[in-house]
Order: structure tokens, then C-alpha cells, then sequence
């Protein structure tokens, strides 16, 4: 099948372009919080916290104030790039004894969770960036939670695998199973403790989580659950802002945390793929593949060996990011055959996450990868908090001698590592996906996709993609997996073929099963334009208008939202309409694209987006049912002349079922009938003179 959105390579939905603001993430929900902040007047770092918030509203099973994470981001203003660290400790009780006679480490309950840090790092870096109270930031994570938000299939599935847990807990059981069962896609998800807890935050901030009343409550439900996290533990906790580590390829700057995060492997990738001439193997080939597969081993045999909390071991990063260490390194790789037997070297003589991205019309850009571990975390709620707790604990080793190795209020490792690719110093690539050990190999296919082949955002994001499992270097306790290169079916038969016959052992998965929910923005560095993506969980909002229209632009996230036939029908937009309508997006918010009074409605109905041809009269309908005026909000009947003007005539039946006034007179004097004529749309105008007569 061809794909209708193909720029330089293949893409099934279109990259979006506009000048004031984009944010990417998993869902329309947070996408659209990032940009009502931004048409409010709020900075990036608003925007950024208020989109982190609602994303653990409505994908909890990610994220959410109960995990942790990273923020990075470029400010203009002092044209830098910033890093804060909100990765939380093991608790002071959480000893490699203690965990060894429990016989490890639990993958779920009190005992696999660490200290919640994300909570500590979004007021951190609102502190110093922010513009609007915490007040207005956190509003629309409370309104979600208060009035509910629709569950989606994917989350309703996601609810299934944790019946057994959450049926048997009466703080899980009240949220995901009122009516005994896991929510089922289109009931309401209400949180009104976890709004109330984001009020309390919004009013006292870090003092209210912990050292207040929720510290209090958290630490109650371990005591009482016998967990190992005390009150202490939580007061003694400090988000901190941390120097971005970076390294140069072709041109561009690229940034990432430095450790206790793995973002160094990704430079480490980059830097032994730059010792080759990638461009030269092609785009997706088998070549290709191999080379960047082979560097990844060669960068995650590194980490397992000198990798940790640098606060409590001294690691070569110096040596690990030389370009030198990187030749050295890329000796190793033969481009006929794939290394088995990968060893960490010498460089010392060198020296089921959340992932969203923001970008302003300003200059400024962010990425944060932000989670609670695996889906649903912990299982637990903590008490009356509404806070689903993290299981983060699963990434420490209780191998002795490890680097990463069990210790009392130590860091973990952390595989989490957002991205921003500069070029002259000003933000050119801004990308980060979910995935635990995916991560830096999705990030290496997106920036090199973006850096060699030209892909824009969504052809890069929507391109094939492979995943090398590599033993023992998994993340997650007990770290251990099959050595087999994972690859998605959409690849070339030719291609997999030439992997295979390279060495490569690999598990075919499914067209679209590759792991990661991957989001970029890109800025044209000549006219500071920014170009994002149709996220695969339909997750794009564009701020297309100045903040003083305040327009909900549900076109973009409805008509945009449709995806082929291989992922969603077109009547996902209809979903998306009425998702967000429903979470109170105002049908009547105006916006500058066609006029002063333009409204989702006029552009619903303008909208010439192939996919939205099935269900443009659907979506008008949705619209006027949710409180669209139908004549438009001025009276004007401007709804009606703009679908005639475009000619699209399932929008003049749609509009006229619902009862549009055929007589009435736009700006300029004329019946829509008039317009019509003189735009020369003969079967419109017959149409509503139909209309008229009868």
C-alpha cells in the first residue's frame, strides 16, 4: 500500500507545521494542556509541566506523581541547555540483605517502590522558568481528574492484565473498577483524590508532597503495607539540576542527561557510527541496521561495566564520549558479521515511561521522559493520594561487585534519556520515546533517519523499526533475556535476509509492534517554523493561533487523527471529537486561521484532509451536538457560507440537517446560496435552494 503523507520516504499520517507552538505526546488530553498553557501566556516551562501533569492523568499506567524522571531543555534566553535530575533514591531501609532474604526483588507491591522524584523536579524547574502559578499550571490536571476523562480502548486493555491486583485493593478497586470489572473504553475515569492531591501541590508546592500531609499518607500506606519508605526518606529528597552531557555529529550537537541516565550510550552510538559512512549504506538496509545493532552493543557492554549513581562512583564519562575511545571502539565492529561475545573497554585512558516534547514560538524547545517503571507501576495506590506509586526499585542488581549494585539511598541506573539535537546553537531536533533498554536505539534510528536521510518528524517516527536484545545487560530485575535482534515485519524481506546472513538471530514481530511510543519536533533554523508529528496515540495539538483567541483547534486533533486503515478507521476523529468535548473543550472557541470569528466548527467544515472525507458530516454533527452554534456564535451564518465556498457538499447536508438557516446573510450581504454562485459551486447553491423552497 502506498503511503498517501511520503515526503522523502514513506508516512501514513502528516507532519504539521505551524510558528507559535507544538507539543507531541501520547495523548490529545496532554497535548492539548501544553498548548491552552501556551496560549495563556505561559513559558515553556509551564507548558511543560502542565502537560507532564495531565499525562499521568489520563495514561496512568505510564506515568504520574508517583515515578520520576528527566527534564531537559534549551532556554533562548540565556541560550543554554538545562538538566534536572528527578530520579528518587532506594529508601534508607532498602538494603541488598534485606532484599536477597526476601528472594529479590518483587516486580510489583510496597517493595518495589523507590522514592517518587518527578513531583520535586517539575517545581524545581518551574521555580526558575516558570511565568504562571502553579494554580494555573496544575488546572488542567485537576479538571481531568475531577470531571473524568473517557477511557480509550488501549487503556481499558491495559486495565485487564491488573484485575486480580487492583479488584483486591479498595484505593485501586474505587478508580479503575467502580463497577467491579476494569473500566471498559468510553466509561469515565474519575480521580478526585489524585486532583486533590495536585491542589494541594498547586497551593503549598514541594513542602505539601514531601514534608505535608501527603508525605505523611504515603509513608503511613508503606508502614502499614510494611514498606521501607519513611517520612525522611521523602524530606531528605532533592531534585537537582544536572549539566546536559553532549557529543558533535554531522553538524548537529547532540545533548543528553548524564548519568545516573544512559543517555552517554547514545552518544557513544553516535560517535562509533560517525567512524563509518552511514549515509553511504542506505536508509533502512541491512548494512545500515547492522552497523548502528553493532555499535549498540558495543556502548551497553560499556554501561554494565562502569555505569551508576555518579554520586557514589567515579565514572569515565570523559573517556566514554572521547571521539578517540569511539575510533577505538569501532575497530571492533565487522560489517560482514555480528559480534556475539561483546566486552565493556577501556575508557579510562579515554576519558513503560512517558516521553512528550514542547517547542515555542520564542526559541525555546523541551523534552521530558517522565514514568512510574513498568505499566501501572507498583499496582499501589497510596492511600487516599490517588497516587499510583512507581516500581522503579526493579532496576537495581543485587549482584556484589555490580556497579549498579543495591545500596541505601543510592540513584539507580536509569535508562530514561531525552534528546535535543542543536545546530549553531540554537535547537534543531527535539526527540524522546518510551521503552526502557528501546530508548537509546529508537532515539539513534530517529536522529540519524532525521540527520542523514532528511525524514521529516513522522517519517522518521513512523519508519521500521529493530530493537537488540542483548544478555545480561537488560535493565529490569533479573536483567536477563534472550541474545535475538528484534525486528518489525514491515522491513524488506531483502533486508532481514541480510541480517540474518550477517549472524543476527531475529524475532519477527508484528508491522507495527516495535516498543516506544516515539515523539520529535523539528525547528527550520531559516524561518524558525516548527514541524511535529502525529504521535501513534494521536498526540499532536498545534498552537496555530495567538494566545488571545484561546481556540481549541479540535480539527487538528480530530481530522489530523485519522490514520489509514492499518491502524485506525476514520471514524477515530469522530472519538477524538467527542473525547474532547466531553472534557470540556469549548465548541465555540474562536481562532485567527480564517478570521476573527473564525471557530471549529468554520474549520471543520473547510477541512480538505483526504482521511476526514468519511466522517466531515459526522464530525459537524458531534460539533453542533456538543454546543457548536450552528450559525456560528456571532449569528452570522458563517459555518454554512464556508461550506459552500469550499464546495464539500456532506457539509452543507450536515450543517443543514442541524438546522443551519439557509437565508441568512454573511458580511458581505449574501445568502449562502449567493456565495455560493459566486464561488461558482452550482450544486451547492442548489443544495440550499432546495432547502429554501421546501
Amino acid at each position: 500500500m502506498s503511503a498517501p503523507h511520503t515526503v522523502n520516504y514513506p508516512a501514513y499520517r502528516q507532519s504539521v507545521m505551524g510558528a507559535n507552538g507544538v507539543v507531541t505526546s501520547g495523548h490529545p488530553l496532554a497535548s492539548q494542556a501544553g498548548i491552552r498553557i501556551l496560549q495563556s501566556g505561559g513559558s515553556l516551562i509551564d507548558a511543560t509541566v502542565a502537560t507532564a501533569a495531565v499525562i499521568g492523568v489520563v495514561e496512568p499506567a505510564m506515568s504520574g506523581p508517583g515515578g520520576d524522571g528527566f527534564l531537559m531543555f534549551y532556554d533562548a534566553e540565556s541560550d543554554r541547555v538545562h538538566g534536572v535530575n528527578a530520579t528518587g533514591p532506594a529508601p534508607s531501609g532498602a538494603t541488598r540483605e534485606f532484599y536477597v532474604d526476601h528472594g529479590g526483588i518483587p516486580m510489583k507491591g510496597i517493595l518495589s517502590v523507590s522514592i517518587p522524584g518527578i513531583v520535586d523536579g517539575w517545581l524545581l524547574a518551574h521555580e526558575r522558568f516558570g511565568k504562571l502559578p502553579l494554580s494555573d499550571v496544575f488546572a488542567p490536571a485537576i479538571e481531568l481528574c475531577e470531571r473524568g476523562f473517557p477511557v480509550s480502548h488501549r487503556l481499558s486493555n491495559s486495565l485487564v492484565p491488573e484485575h486480580e491486583r487492583f479488584s483486591s485493593d479498595p484505593h485501586t478497586a474505587a478508580i479503575y473498577e467502580p463497577n467491579g470489572r476494569p473500566l471498559e473504553p468510553g466509561e469515565m475515569l474519575i480521580q478526585r483524590n489524585l486532583a486533590n492531591t495536585f491542589r494541594k501541590i498547586a497551593e503549598k508546592g514541594r513542602a505539601a508532597f514531601y514534608e505535608g500531609d501527603i508525605a505523611r499518607q504515603i509513608a503511613e500506606f508503606s508502614r502499614a503495607n510494611e514498606g521501607l519508605i519513611t517520612e525522611s526518606d521523602l524530606a531528605s529528597f532533592h531534585a537537582r539540576w544536572d549539566e546536559p552531557i553532549h557529543t558533535d555529529y554531522h553538524g548537529h550537537r547532540v545533548y543528553e542527561m548524564p548519568p545516573n541516565s544512559s543517555g552517554h550510550i547514545l552518544l557513544q552510538e553516535l560517535n562509533i557510527v560517525e567512524c563509518f559512512d552511514l549515509a553511504s549504506l542506505g536508509c533502512c538496509t541491512a548494512e545500515s541496521i547492522h552497523l548502528m545493532v553493532e555499535a549498540k552493543k558495543l556502548a551497553f557492554a560499556d554501561r554494565e561495566a562502569y555505569v551508576a549513581d555518579p554520586d557514589h562512583l567515579d565514572i569515565p564519562i570523559e573517556g566514554l564520549l572521547s571521539k578517540s575511545y569511539a575510533r577505538e571502539r569501532a575497530e571492533q565492529i565487522d560489517l560482514a558479521r555480528s559480534k556475539q561475545d561483546v566486552s565493556a573497554g577501556l575508557p579510562e585512558a579515554h576519558e513503560d515511561t512517558t516521553c512528550f516534547t514542547v517547542a515555542d514560538g520564542r526559541g525555546n524547545a523541551a523534552c521530558v521522559l517522565q514514568s512510574i517503571q513498568s505499566g501501572f507501576g507498583s499496582s499501589r495506590i497510596a492511600g487516599e493520594t490517588g497516587i499510583l506509586l512507581n516500581n522503579r526499585m526493579t532496576y537495581w542488581h543485587l549482584d556484589e561487585g555490580h556497579p549498579n549494585c543495591l545500596v541505601p539511598g543510592h540513584r539507580v541506573r536509569h535508562t530514561m534519556n531525552p534528546v535535543i539535537a542543536t545546530q549553531n546553537g540554537r535547537p534543531a531536533i527535539v526527540c524522546g520515546t518510551p521503552g526502557a533498554d528501546t530508548q537509546v536505539q529508537t532515539n539513534l534510528q530517529l536522529l540519524t533517519h532525521a540527520i542523514h536521510f532528511g525524514m521529516t518528524p513522522q517519517e522518521a517516527v513512523e519508519a521500521p523499526r529493530w530493537r537488540s536484545m542483548q544478555n545480561p545487560m537488560e535493565s529490569t530485575f533479573p536483567h536477563t533475556c534472550e541474545n535475538v535482534l528484534q525486528v518489525e515485519s514491515r522491513f524488506d524481506p531483502d533486508v532481514l535476509d541480510g541480517l540474518e546472513s550477517r549472524g543476527h538471530r531475529l524475532s519477527r514481530l508484528g508491522e507495527w509492534a516495535g516498543p516506544g511510543n516515539a515523539q520529535m519536533i523539528q525547528r527550520n533554523a531559516e524561518t524558525g517554523t516548527l514541524r511535529g508529528l502525529l504521535s501513534e496515540d494521536h498526540g499532536l495539538v498545534h498552537a496555530r493561533s495567538t494566545r488571545k483567541h484561546k481556540a481549541t483547534l479540535l480539527l487538528y486533533i480530530g481530522a489530523n487523527g485519522v490514520e489509514n486503515e492499518n491502524q485506525r478507521t476514520p471514524a477515530n476523529a469522530v472519538e477524538i471529537c467527542r473525547i474532547l468535548l466531553e472534557a470540556g473543550a469549548e465548541p465555540d472557541a474562536t481562532t485567527s486561521i480564517y478570521g476573527d470569528d473564525s471557530t471549529t466548527l468554520t474549520m471543520v467544515v473547510s477541512s480538505i484532509h483526504p482521511y476526514l472525507a468519511g466522517v466531515q458530516g459526522d464530525l459537524v454533527r458531534e460539533l453542533i451536538r456538543g454546543g457548536a452554534a450552528v450559525n456560528g456564535p456571532q449569528g452570522d451564518g458563517r459555518p454554512l457560507h464556508i461550506a459552500l465556498c469550499f464546495g464539500y457538499r456532506v457539509s452543507v447536508d450536515a450543517l443543514y440537517e442541524c438546522g443551519a438557516d439557509p437565508n441568512r446573510r454573511n458580511y458581505d450581504g449574501q445568502t449562502p446560496a449567493e456565495l455560493a454562485i459566486a464561488s461558482k459551486n452550482q450544486k451547492g447553491a442548489d443544495v440550499i435552494a432546495r432547502a429554501s423552497s421546501s
